[in-house]
């Protein structure tokens, strides 16, 4: 669980940069 907690959380903060680009 704590893996995927991670992964979405790495997921998200792509999402983010990609936002902020």
């Amino acid at each position: 669980m704590m893996k995927a907690i991670v992964r979405y959380y790495e997921l998200a903060q792509r999402a983010i940069v990609e936002t902020a680009k």
